[in-house]
């Protein structure tokens, strides 16, 4: 428990990014985005690969066409 200045108590989580990330894909909590590649699917948070890849970014908050799509299907891979 964490005191406040006005003498409230709040339970703060422990930080565990890495559980919680994990959870979230395992859930299939919020998924936004699923990737299609060569017959296999793969669900995914936007803003997750946003923050980690400038490419991503670009593609999925940007003006290419994946930006409203539901599905992404990954030709060159």
């Amino acid at each position: 428990l964490c005191k406040t200045k006005g003498g409230f108590e709040i339970q703060v989580l422990p930080l565990d990014l890495l559980e919680h990330f994990s959870r979230l894909l395992l859930d299939e909590e919020e998924v936004d985005v699923i990737f299609s590649v060569r017959g296999e699917t793969f669900l995914a948070h936007k803003i997750v690969l946003a923050t980690r890849s400038p490419v991503f970014k670009a593609q999925l908050y940007g003006k290419m066409k994946e930006t409203k799509a539901w599905c992404v299907a990954v030709e060159d891979m």
